[in-house]
């Protein structure tokens, strides 16, 4: 965490904060910090301000303190504090870079270009989408979007089994085509393809799904196909109580620009009626729901959480309906 506030009428905080000296505080002084600055945020103490962000290290001195915004020299772009006064240059200049904040921050930027690394080496796979092409250029894949792809379904699994309240596992599906299921087409896809599942303790694991295409990405989840009694208990809460619920969060989502996948039947299955309220669903033999995800020019990790923290409340009770229970 990186604790940072200024403003005049805050003594509390200076304080507490000068006390902290230049030690580091990790993970483990989150929820402290959190605790010991949140009665002062957006309080109106003074006009005092407080950025709270997850950033590895803390920098500070005691006495007066002030802002100094020199992004370009400290660790993750993120200001920190210094003492007036000819001590002022230098802490300015100085960035504390442990190697555990300096790996996270090459992960970050790893994640940052992995989309445009993608995007190119698919382009260039879909003009040349031969065996001999992908094998003269395998070390290239593997060293600008496997590696990467693996670091960031690493980054995410804790953050996803935290959102969904259970454990978390992920898969990297590989670019070449399953020939018996695309006889005729090229062997290899022109995209990067990786899910997260969880919760994974579930007979049927909720996926989470990101797709690096050439010309956008795509975040979607949800279940790809209801297996055994899952289909019979999808259907039977649609048509029960918890079917409203169900529709009206599907419904919030396309309204934002979500979309469902194709249903899977052309008419409701028996023994709904046609005109049943909740027909479009009963269509579905599964349910996904997609997006299109603008590419953010820093933090894409965390812009694919965002997305994934959307659309967990209607997944949320579409689980609950596979499982039976609200």
């Amino acid at each position: 965490m990186l604790a940072v506030c200024h403003g005049r009428d805050h003594a509390q905080a200076l304080r507490w904060v000068g006390s902290l000296g230049k030690r580091v505080r990790r993970a483990q002084a989150e929820d402290e910090i959190v605790q010991k600055c949140s009665p002062l945020i957006g309080t109106g103490v003074g006009g005092a301000r407080f950025f709270v962000k997850r950033a590895g290290a803390m920098s500070s001195v005691g006495g007066r303190h002030r802002w100094i915004d020199r992004p370009e020299q400290t660790a993750l772009g993120i200001p920190a504090f210094c003492r007036k006064g000819r001590k002022t240059r230098r802490f300015a200049h100085r960035s504390f870079d442990p190697p555990q904040l300096r790996k996270e921050r090459m992960m970050s930027e790893a994640f940052d270009t992995l989309v445009p690394d993608a995007q190119d080496f698919c382009r260039r796979l879909d003009d040349n989408n031969a065996t001999e092409w992908f094998e003269a250029n395998e070390a290239e894949f593997t060293a600008r979007l496997k590696t990467p792809a693996t670091q960031l379904l690493e980054a995410l699994r804790p953050r996803i089994a935290d959102l969904t309240g259970g454990t978390c596992s992920t898969t990297l599906f590989g670019l070449e085509r399953d020939e018996k299921f695309a006889r005729g087409e090229p062997p290899y896809k022109p995209h990067l393809h990786m899910m997260w599942s969880a919760p994974d303790e579930d007979a049927q694991p909720l996926g989470w799904f990101l797709r690096i295409e050439l010309d956008r990405i795509r975040v979607g989840a949800g279940y790809m196909k209801f297996e055994g009694a899952a289909l019979e208990r999808w259907r039977a809460a649609l048509a029960g109580k918890r079917g409203d619920r169900i529709d009206d969060a599907v419904g919030a989502l396309m309204a934002q620009g979500c979309n469902l996948r194709a249903p899977s039947l052309k008419r409701v299955p028996a023994p709904y009626s046609e005109t049943h309220p909740r027909g479009p669903l009963l269509r579905h033999k599964g349910l996904t729901i997609w997006a299109d995800l603008p590419h953010p020019e820093r933090d894409f990790d965390d812009a694919v959480m965002g997305a994934f923290a959307l659309f967990w409340p209607a997944m949320k009770l579409v689980r609950g309906a596979l499982r039976d229970h609200d």
